[in-house]
Formats: C-alpha cells, sequence, structure tokens
C-alpha cells in the first residue's frame, strides 16, 4: 500500500470511532457540550485595548518625521546643487574628470595660451 491510501484509512477508522463514541454520551453531556457550543457561536472577539493607541502613535510619528523633513530643507532653499550632483552621479561619464575640477580651473587663469 502507499501512504496516502494508509493515511486515507487511517482518518475513516478515526472518524467512525468518534462517530460511535458521539452516539454513547449521556443527555447531560450533550446538554453542556450545546450551552458551550451556543456560548462559543455568540461570544464578541476580544477588543485589544492597545490597538488605537498604538495606530495614533505611529500616525503621530510619521508626521513628525515628514514635517521634520519638509522644514528641514524648504524648497527655495539652495536644492538646485543637490540636483546637479544627482545627474552627475547618474550619468555613464567617467568621473575621473570631475575630481580635478580645482587643478583645470588654475589651468585655465594661469595657462598662457588658454
Amino acid at each position: 500500500m502507499n501512504k496516502p491510501d494508509s493515511e486515507q484509512e487511517f482518518l475513516a477508522v478515526v472518524k467512525q470511532h468518534l462517530d460511535q463514541s458521539l452516539l454513547h454520551v449521556d443527555g447531560e453531556t450533550q446538554s453542556r457540550l450545546r450551552i458551550a457550543r451556543r456560548q462559543a457561536l455568540h461570544s464578541q472577539p476580544k477588543q485589544h485595548p492597545w490597538v488605537w493607541p498604538a495606530w495614533g502613535l505611529t500616525a503621530a510619528c510619521a508626521l513628525a518625521l515628514a514635517l521634520a523633513l519638509w522644514l528641514g530643507n524648504p524648497v527655495g532653499s539652495n536644492s538646485v546643487p543637490m540636483l546637479e550632483d544627482v545627474e552627475l552621479l547618474a550619468s555613464a561619464d567617467s568621473l575621473d574628470l570631475y575630481e580635478d575640477m580645482e587643478f583645470y580651473g588654475w589651468l585655465a587663469e594661469h595657462d598662457p595660451a588658454g
């Protein structure tokens, strides 16, 4: 026999045994089981009192971070050089030329042929 067949047979035997055991349950136990089942079906899910304050704290932190970032770098304040740096780093050109920019500036000032 292969494994799935033996597992299905095992489950069938267990189900049959449990079904037969239910036939021999006394009235008091059946009544208590019905009451417990009804209570379980009609009970309210437990509310966690800490959930709403946690969400509020998370929202407040996100708002504080957004304000700090927004007020820390106003739109009109020197944001253009940062964009130029990003364009420079994103270009496929070699960065060696830009490392010696001071030398090229000095050369342009002192070169009599230039």
